[in-house]
């Protein structure tokens, strides 16, 4: 009994390092407007050790006693970064709130009002340049994955694997059958807390993310023949680290699902970032509002009846990293809200290989592999995209 106990603790532990932990929580909010920032970044400075913020800007963060002499690390896109010692922290506090400095420069009313059509010949430009951006080859990539469910805050679930995907056109866009009947995947290793199966009820939710690949997806903003459907607006201009990025959001007229391929949808809305030099687009946060869930398999979400009680609520950011001449897929933040359920998903790619691609033949919708507690004893989040 003692050595089960043992066992489930070493894989209840979602930094998966063992030890005694500390936990920090706190909120991150904008310096100027006081409101929460979605998505935020907090890590343990050159570590995979991290979570992001939820909808209202809140964290917490379980940080490992081999750990506790490191750095805190909060980021976001547009923001100033802020860092934090550890060591002046623990024992003394529980709770960091952090204000972060926002590094847009917004254009007045005339400039962001009554540009849809300029900005749709801007987004078609985005579109086209696709081809040049991205690769266009057959590729695999091994994707570390990470899953977390709470149901209320009591019960909660975590679970981790690295996968390997395989990609028979890189990215040329056709249509929505072709593109998901070219990429398959494959479960490499797992750490989790249950032997039966993997994420609730056997699915494995990975087909729900790639549809936030909104570069590789068709049938969203980045769709030539959708441009019309859309009310754009020019938000602002970033200086990034050096990187010209213009800022657009984007919000579909009507809930015409038919355009997104999302039933029961009742809004649709983003913000694109795309550098100014090349048309690549560098990230895309996307909200989406639902009065129902598709079936699992369909794009995003992961149940098949009417909601009972609130909507569904989904903020996903989707990144780009640009490895010499080509931007690759960086990370996918997945976030669905229902009632007091969320659901958290980390897809994160660690190498991609275009020299000699691994090919994968199907896709695992359930694996069975048993978990691989040495393996990730000994893991480390790759920062730096591998381009083999």
């Amino acid at each position: 009994m003692r050595k089960v106990s043992i066992i489930f603790l070493i894989l209840l532990c979602s930094s998966l390092v063992y030890g005694q932990k500390y936990t920090i929580k706190g909120k991150v909010i904008d310096k100027t407007s006081g409101l929460g920032i979605s998505f935020a970044s907090v890590w343990i400075k050159g570590t995979f050790v991290g979570v992001a913020t939820d909808l209202e800007g809140k964290y917490e963060l379980e940080v490992p006693k081999d750990k506790s002499d490191s750095v805190l690390q909060f980021s976001s896109v547009g923001y100033k970064d802020e860092e934090f010692d550890f060591n002046l922290i623990k024992g003394k506090k529980d709770v960091l709130n952090v204000s972060l400095q926002s590094r847009l420069f917004i254009f007045n009313e005339v400039n962001i009002t009554g540009k849809s059509l300029v900005l749709q010949k801007y987004l078609k430009n985005v579109c086209k340049n696709i081809v040049d951006n991205y690769p266009q080859k057959q590729f695999s990539s091994d994707v570390y994955y990470s899953y977390n469910k709470k149901i209320d805050s009591t019960k909660s679930e975590t679970k981790n694997s690295l996968l390997r995907v395989y990609d028979d056109e890189g990215y040329k866009r056709s249509s929505v059958d072709k593109t998901y009947k070219s990429v398959n995947y494959k479960f490499l290793k797992v750490d989790k807390q249950s032997e039966n199966g993997f994420l609730g009820g056997g699915s494995t939710y990975v087909d729900n993310i790639l549809y936030c690949d909104i570069v590789r997806s068709v049938g969203n903003i980045l769709d030539i023949n959708n441009l019309s459907e859309f009310m754009l607006e020019r938000y602002a201009d970033i200086d990034d680290k050096g990187i010209n990025v213009i800022v657009i959001g984007y919000r579909l007229k009507s809930n015409q699902s038919d355009i997104v391929n999302i039933d029961g949808l009742k809004s649709y809305s983003g913000i694109l970032y795309i550098n100014k030099e090349n048309f690549a687009v560098i990230k895309n946060i996307l909200k989406i509002q639902l009065n129902k869930v598709p079936n699992l398999g369909l794009p995003i979400v992961v149940k098949s009846n009417k909601v009972k009680g609130n909507d569904v609520i989904l903020n996903i950011e989707t990144n780009y990293k640009k490895v010499g001449s080509k931007y690759y897929l960086s990370q996918i933040l997945y976030h669905q809200q229902y009632n007091k359920e969320l659901i958290t998903i980390d897809y994160r790619p660690q190498e991609y290989n275009l020299s000699k691609p691994i090919k994968v033949d199907g896709r695992e919708y359930y694996e069975e592999l048993k978990a691989d507690s040495k393996y990730w004893s000994i893991f480390s989040i790759n920062k730096d995209l591998e381009i083999k």
